[in-house]
């Protein structure tokens, strides 16, 4: 019975390691996302912004185009 008692530690000793290990491996992968996630957020915020201004730029060329239709 003795035999047995050791190897149910052994075994539960391996088994703290592999959840230890498992929680490390959680927190890098969460980390790694979160700061890819921060950086496609910079990425969103600077294509948007490009994009507004190139829309302001067009909406002022169809006003133009607009006015000088109607001129003629």
């Amino acid at each position: 019975m003795g035999d047995v008692r050791e190897t149910f530690e052994v075994v539960k000793g391996h088994t703290n390691g592999l959840d230890s290990m498992k929680k490390q491996i959680r927190e890098f992968v969460l980390e790694s996302l979160d700061s890819s996630v921060e950086v496609m957020k910079g990425v969103l915020n600077s294509t948007t912004n490009k994009l507004k201004v190139r829309d302001d730029a067009f909406d002022a060329m169809v006003m133009t185009l607009k006015e000088q239709i109607e001129e003629l």
